[in-house]
């Protein structure tokens, strides 16, 4: 008894009757009882009472006494006889011989409160986080704004114009050889308004909240659609903006996160190249991939007159800005990082010289991140028995078909739009079945699949009468859907272990 009146832990004894035979000095400084209200509790069952009910001493004690072991409670809130004040506890039952058992109470109100502090304070930070991030966006569109509207204004100026040589026409009766006229004025009103409609979807969607939603894209087409933002700036600070996007690579991407990255780095570009001394007014902005192929990398080039070397190592920092009081938040470089980072990849300036800057994006391949995303959802997916499918396909719409799929599903699709790389697929992953796009189901390709794994099941997807003399498990049928796919795979979704996605 007397070790125990020594512990900063609450501490009571309770006999086969659950009659309270001991409690320690602190158990009555912690539970505010004194002597006289402890003489009134004739049983430990009315010492306390749970408020979420998950915690119950007699259950406990009950428990102890029959498996002749310690049991210790969920942690749960209580409160003490004829008191108010609500603790967290967990508590302890332990043996201490044939009719005395030994109750231990954990306080753990103070780490709650704690726990509570630091999850508000983390949700405000991840609150002024996204302010900050939206922030940046809006300011981006601001910056862009009035190059936007003079863009929009030159389709609405066509089509206004267009309107008139209609209504002239109309109105004038003319015969039918007006007709190509007539249609020549009604494409120029359409072309004009889908023009409209691009740039204010592209705004829309650059300040939408993006949900990191992957899939299959064209990096040239990502490249355009974010140089469509910027580049009435370019020519209303008559900068030449270079676009080197020709070559089909892909990119397995969040579209709107990615391109909010390019717009930032270009519109950092051209930034520099405005405020330098330099004759040579122009930015360019390319795609390549390494020699491996397994990284995709889109660099941002100006000629401005770089950055100083005192600011070198800080451009990346959250807040640090080169730019004048008002004039940038700060952020853009570092929310770009953590974008990038997001996607396993790397922004790093690769270039830096009183000439200019060169920004690069270094980002998996779309065969690799694919993979690398599957990983995150199955451990060891190299080793996992369960149904794998390769689908080889140059469509971008089927494959994000499957991507989406696979969000449902929890994984059994590996995407790749190359022989070459499904090689490497196939190689290292046991892989039970193939779906090869129409445009990629020829002859030599399917033997350089069927010399990795002769046992493949190979389906076709697309019209089932062409190639006819190679072998295929089954045809799946375009435009795809869910039902279609799953049955002529054979594959019902829950398949993948609850472990294991």
């Amino acid at each position: 008894m007397k070790y125990l009146d020594q512990l900063f832990e609450p501490v009571l004894i309770v006999n086969e009757k659950l009659e309270i035979v001991y409690y320690n000095h602190y158990f009555s400084t912690f539970s505010g009882l004194s002597p006289r209200k402890m003489k009134k509790i004739s049983d430990v069952g009315n010492l306390f009472v749970s408020v979420d009910n998950k915690i119950n001493i007699t259950d406990q004690i009950l428990e102890v006494t029959e498996k002749k072991r310690s049991v210790v409670s969920k942690e749960g809130q209580v409160k003490f006889f004829e008191s108010e004040e609500v603790f967290n506890c967990v508590m302890k039952v332990n043996i201490i011989s044939e009719d005395e058992i030994l109750i231990c109470i954990n306080d753990l109100s103070i780490e709650k409160s704690i726990y509570d502090k630091y999850r508000k304070q983390v949700e405000e930070l991840k609150v002024s986080y996204k302010q900050l991030v939206l922030a940046d966006k809006l300011k981006s569109i601001g910056e862009l704004s009035a190059g936007i509207s003079h863009e929009i204004s030159n389709p609405l100026t066509i089509a206004s114009g267009s309107t008139e040589i209609l209504e002239i026409l109309l109105e004038n009766q003319e015969s039918l050889s007006s007709r190509e006229d007539i249609v020549e004025a009604i494409s120029n009103i359409q072309n004009s308004l889908l023009r409209i409609n691009k740039i204010t979807l592209n705004m829309k969607k650059f300040v939408h909240e993006g949900v990191q939603c992957k899939q299959f894209i064209s990096v040239k087409s990502l490249i355009e659609s974010s140089v469509t933002l910027v580049s009435s700036s370019f020519e209303r600070q008559e900068v030449d903006l270079e676009v080197l996007s020709d070559m089909d690579i892909s990119a397995y991407v969040d579209e709107l996160a990615i391109e909010q990255v390019l717009v930032n780095l270009l519109k950092n570009a051209l930034d520099s190249v405005v405020q330098s001394k330099s004759k040579i007014k122009k930015v360019s902005i390319y795609a390549t991939t390494s020699d491996d192929n397994d990284t995709l990398i889109i660099s941002v080039k100006d000629s401005g007159s770089g950055i100083a070397e005192e600011d070198v190592n800080f451009i990346f920092n959250p807040f640090f800005t080169t730019k004048e009081m008002g004039e940038g938040t700060g952020m853009g470089l570092s929310l770009s990082t953590q974008i990038v980072e997001e996607h396993q990849g790397e922004l790093r300036l690769e270039a830096n010289s009183s000439d200019g800057c060169i920004f690069s994006i270094e980002l998996p391949s779309a065969e690799l991140s694919n993979y690398l995303e599957l990983e995150t959802r199955v451990s060891n997916l190299d080793e996992v028995d369960d149904v794998k499918v390769l689908v080889i396909d140059e469509d971008y719409s089927n494959l994000n078909f499957y991507a989406k799929l696979n969000d449902e599903s929890g994984g059994f699709f590996l995407l790749s739009r190359s022989i070459a790389k499904s090689e490497a697929l196939i190689s290292n992953i046991n892989i039970s079945k193939v779906i090869v796009g129409e445009s990629l189901f020829l002859k030599e390709n399917i033997d350089i699949l069927l010399k990795k794994n002769k046992n493949l099941e190979l389906y076709k997807c697309g019209d089932k009468s062409k190639n006819e003399k190679i072998k295929i498990k089954d045809t799946i049928n375009t435009p795809l859907t869910r039902d279609d796919v799953l049955n002529k795979l054979d594959i019902v979704i829950g398949d993948i272990h609850e472990e294991e996605v």
